[in-house]
Parts: structure tokens; sequence; C-alpha cells
């Protein structure tokens, strides 16, 4: 009984190719079928894309500007997060992404992101220690804590916005 090499030629390579094509224009027709589930799937996955840009983007302007550059993405009725002395915000890799949690009707989402919160707050005291402090140039601490930015989000006429922020 003699063993024959499998075939490794072009010939062999192209039938096996084609073989391949046939079962995957074979299943065509059933992905064809899923239609408007595959479309509704696309929307949400696009939302929450687009949500998940919002949000780094409410981090980003938070840490480079300072809180009061976020007033440009809240509505005008919207109170701004009342932290005082915050400085950045940074994503707790450990805790992973929560993602956004969209509505039945894709109109408004809530989501939860465990963070990294810091604080600066200025020596306001007349303690020795404090002059002390000031005088080598240090006049402020720097606190540091795990906290979670709960952000709501409403769908508008031109794309998702804000209607609310807190740090809990």
């Amino acid at each position: 009984m003699t063993r024959q090499a499998p075939d490794t030629d072009r010939r062999a390579f192209l039938k096996s190719g084609a073989l391949l094509a046939t079962s995957l224009a074979a299943a065509a027709p059933a992905a064809a079928r899923v239609g408007d589930a595959g479309g509704d799937l696309l929307a949400r996955l696009e939302d929450e894309r687009a949500l998940s840009v919002l949000q780094r983007d409410v981090m980003r302007r938070i840490n480079t500007s300072g809180l009061e550059s976020v007033r440009a993405l809240l509505p005008a009725q919207a109170p701004l997060l009342r932290e005082a002395g915050l400085r950045r915000l940074t994503p707790d890799a450990d805790e992973g992404d929560n993602g956004p949690v969209l509505s039945a009707d894709r109109q408004s989402a809530r989501c939860s992101y465990p963070c990294h919160v810091e604080r600066h707050s200025h020596f306001s005291g007349n303690t020795t220690l404090e002059k002390m402090a000031r005088e080598q140039g240090t006049a402020m601490t720097v606190q540091r804590e795990k906290r979670v930015l709960e952000m709501t989000f409403v769908r508008e006429k031109g794309g998702w916005g804000i209607s609310d922020m807190s740090l809990a």
C-alpha cells in the first residue's frame, strides 16, 4: 500500500476555493432573509458608537479645558456637574466599560462609566503647615477616588445630546 502525497498544486487550490465559494453562495439567501433585523442591529450599533464618542468627548473636554467646557454639550436647562475642584476623569480599566443602554424606541439612553476622579483643592487655612506648603509652591492638595460617571442621553434632531450627568 503506497501513500499518495496530497495535491498542492494550483489546480487543487482552485478546486477548494470553488467549493468554499459555492457553500457561501448557498448561505446568501438565508442572510438576505434576515433583512430588516440586520438593519435594526446596524442602527443600534451606530447609536452605541455615537454615544461612546460623545462620552469620550465629555471626558476629553473635562481633562483638557475643565468642567465649564462641557456646558456647550448640554442643553441650557441641564444642570452642570457639581463637583468642586474636578480636574480629571480617567476610565477605570479594571471595571471595564458598561456601555450605553438604549431605550426600546432608541430615543434615549443611560450609561454608567466607572472612572477615577481627581480633584484639586487649594489650601485656604492659615496654619503653619499650610503657610509652609504655600511658600514651597504646594498650594493645593490632590484627591483621587473611584466614582461612577452616570450620563443620560436623548436623541435630538442633530444627533445625540446629553440631558443629565452626575458622579455617583
